[in-house]
């Protein structure tokens, strides 16, 4: 007679699944972790669990970083400078060249001054 199949220890594989997705859902940590070490996935697969919400995650650090990097007040400083020194420079000369040249002077000795 053949034997009987030998009850497996353990939780069965479609339990682990079930308990996989519920966590990928409700704790997403916990649910990737179960994913690699349970699931028999596809390798692309996994990617494809893990790449958009690491993505939702990540990209607001990134742009955060970006944000602190590049100091958007001193930006917007900068600019109303050069807008104050166009207005003043349009006034004092007609030709475009030598507005030009008192745009670049004056924006050298206003941010020069602060820095």
């Amino acid at each position: 007679m053949k034997k009987q199949k030998e009850v497996e220890k353990g939780i069965s594989y479609d339990t682990k699944t079930i308990i996989t997705v519920i966590c990928l859902v409700v704790l997403y940590p916990v649910g990737v972790v179960l994913m690699f070490v349970w699931m028999k996935w596809k390798w692309w697969v996994k990617l494809l669990v893990l790449l958009p919400v690491s993505l939702f995650i990540f990209l607001p650090i990134l742009a955060a970083a970006i944000l602190i990097a590049i100091n958007p007040s001193a930006q917007i400083e900068k600019a109303k400078k050069v807008n104050d020194c166009n207005t003043v420079c349009a006034m004092k000369y007609d030709d475009s060249q030598s507005v030009d040249m008192c745009i670049k002077e004056c924006v050298a000795t206003t941010v020069g001054q602060e820095e």
